[in-house]
């Protein structure tokens, strides 16, 4: 007699997405919201629209940076003292702000 083994994955669809709308906050954990600005919320609406960064996405919302209402702004509108490297390096998103990677220099307003 063989045994046979079936794994199944689940992979979510890139194009499925969620209305911002529908929630004035979005859920983190059971009872537990996720509180966010206006810009925060733009960025997340578009990601979710383009299917982009859920992984990222959920990351976040699970994460220290967002029971303290630290949004994407925060990080990724880099801070004027940031390296070089980061000011300079070009993103794909439509707020030529934006930066893909991030600087530890954007952390001291937080101390």
């Amino acid at each position: 007699m063989a045994l046979v083994v079936v794994v199944v994955f689940v992979i979510p669809s890139r194009h499925s997405t969620t209305a911002l709308s529908e929630s004035p906050s979005l859920a983190q954990g059971a009872g537990d919201t996720v509180k966010m600005s206006a810009e925060t919320r733009q960025c997340i609406a578009c990601h979710q629209e383009k299917g982009i960064t859920a992984a990222a996405i959920r990351d976040w919302k699970r994460s220290t940076h967002a029971v303290n209402e630290v949004g994407c702004e925060k990080c990724h509108l880099p801070a004027a003292d940031a390296a070089e490297v980061i000011r300079k390096t070009a993103s794909a998103c439509k707020d030529p702000r934006v930066r893909s990677k991030v600087s530890a220099r954007n952390c001291t307003f937080l101390s």
